[in-house]
Formats: C-alpha cells, structure tokens, sequence
C-alpha cells in the first residue's frame, strides 16, 4: 500500500523556520523607536527599520565598492526582496543602531530604492561584534 507523502516529506521541514517580518514591523512602530526593547534574550526577531537609523561599525575594515557584484544584489533586492536581516546592535550613542552584519545589503539596499529595510538587533560587546563582524565576511569568502 502507497504512504501518503506530504511536502514536510519532501522537503524535510526545511520551510517551518522561514521569518515573517509582518509581526516584526508592527512591533518596530514609527522608524523603529520600539525595535530594542526585546534585545538582550537570545537570538532576535527581525524588525524593519529606516535605513538612515542605521551606521556602519565603527573601523569596519572592509571596503563596500559600488561594483558589479553590488548592482547585481541591488537588482536582486529590488526583485526579491532582502531575504537576510542586517545583524545590527544599539549604537554607542544612542542616537541608532550600528550595522554589525550587513553592510553590503545596506548600501544595496540603498541602491534598490529601499528606505525601510529588515534588521537583527543584538545588545553586542565591541569585541563581539568586531568578532562577528570578520566571521561573516570569513564565511561569504570561503562560499
């Protein structure tokens, strides 16, 4: 007798953990003043927030170049939307969030037209940071 296949069978769950940023931009309200509330409990939930609240990380040692790399991220923002949040944390002066993860998404982001764009924000220490930071740059080379 033939099982009943399901797409959890076929795809093995791999879409039950996929972010919703409607609930998320609801709670970020006006420019994102609520966004930080909830940081400090772990792994965060996207917020959408205005691009001009975020800056880059301070002595950020990598170059964002507009190349032809960076207008094909542009067009495919533009296309599809960005489908990986920007890591930020509350910047030092209170006055935004400072881009950790991301910086390349923001200035395309930019590019496509974007003003509002989906944001992870995590209270980091500098040296944490500037270690997260280096990783994802690692891992996007070594892909």
């Amino acid at each position: 007798m033939a099982k009943h296949v399901t797409g959890a069978d076929i795809f093995g769950g791999m879409f039950q953990n996929v972010p919703d940023y409607r609930a998320a931009e609801a709670c970020a309200g006006a420019g994102g003043q609520r966004a930080a509330e909830g940081a400090g409990r772990g792994r965060e939930k996207a917020v959408t927030l205005e691009r001009s609240l975020l800056v880059p990380f301070k002595n950020h040692p990598f170059r964002v170049t507009e190349d032809t790399q960076m207008e094909e991220l542009a067009e495919s923002i533009k296309r599809y939307g960005m489908k990986e949040p920007i890591l930020a944390r509350p910047a030092p002066d209170g006055t935004g969030y400072e881009i950790v993860s991301g910086h390349r998404r923001h200035h395309a982001a930019g590019m496509a037209g974007l003003d509002r764009v989906p944001v992870r924000i995590e209270p980091l220490s500098d040296d944490d940071a500037a270690v997260l930071m280096v990783d994802s740059v690692v891992i996007v080379v070594i892909k």
